[in-house]
C-alpha cells in the first residue's frame, strides 16, 4: 500500500475511533461496547498500515478525543488500555504459544488495573470502593477474555470480508 493511502486509511479509522469515543461520552449506556468499537478501528489500522501508523493513530485519536469529548474521563479507558491493545495483541500473538500469549495479556491487564487503582488511591485518598478491588480484577479478567476473543473474531471477519474492499485498486 502506498504511503499516502496508509496515511488516509489511518486518518479515516482514527476519526472513526474519535467518533466512537465521543458517542461513549454523550450516550447514557453502551460505553464498553463503544470502547471496543474504537479499538476495532485501531486494529484495522494495524492490519492495513502497520504498527507505526497504528501507534500514531492511537496517539492522534487519544489527543483529539481529549479535546473533543465533553466528559474527559471517557478518554482514559481508551488511552490506558483499549487504544493500544490491538497493537500489543499483534505483538503478543507472534509468539505462537497460547499459554504465553494469555499470560502476557493477563499480566498487561493486571498491571494497568493496578496502576488505575493506585492512581485513584493516590489522588482520591477518601475513596471507598463498594466492591473489593480483587473482585473487580477477577471480573475484569473475565471481561478481558471475552474482549480478546471478540477482537480476534472481528479481526478474522475483517481479513476475510472487508480488507479486500480497502485494498481494492491497490497495486503495491
Amino acid at each position: 500500500m502506498k504511503k499516502s493511502k496508509k496515511i488516509a486509511v489511518s486518518g479515516i479509522f482514527c476519526a472513526l475511533s474519535v467518533i466512537a469515543l465521543y458517542l461513549a461520552g454523550i450516550l447514557p449506556s453502551g460505553k464498553l461496547a463503544l470502547f471496543c468499537l474504537a479499538a476495532c478501528f485501531m486494529a484495522v489500522i494495524v492490519l492495513e498500515c502497520g504498527i507505526k501508523h497504528a501507534l500514531a493513530g492511537f496517539a492522534a485519536a487519544g489527543a483529539v478525543s481529549a479535546i473533543l469529548v465533553p466528559n474527559k474521563l471517557i478518554v482514559l479507558p481508551f488511552v490506558l488500555f483499549f487504544g493500544y491493545y490491538p497493537v500489543l495483541k499483534l505483538l503478543i500473538e507472534r509468539q505462537d504459544n497460547l499459554k504465553r500469549e494469555w499470560l502476557a495479556k493477563l499480566l498487561l491487564f493486571l498491571a494497568v488495573s493496578a496502576l488505575l487503582v493506585g492512581a485513584v488511591l493516590l489522588f482520591f485518598k477518601e475513596v471507598a470502593f463498594p466492591v473489593p478491588p480483587l473482585a473487580v480484577a477477577g471480573i475484569g479478567v473475565a471481561v478481558l477474555a471475552i474482549y480478546d476473543v471478540a477482537l480476534s473474531l472481528f479481526i478474522q471477519f475483517y481479513k476475510e470480508r472487508i480488507s479486500r474492499l480497502i485494498r481494492k485498486g491497490d497495486r503495491t
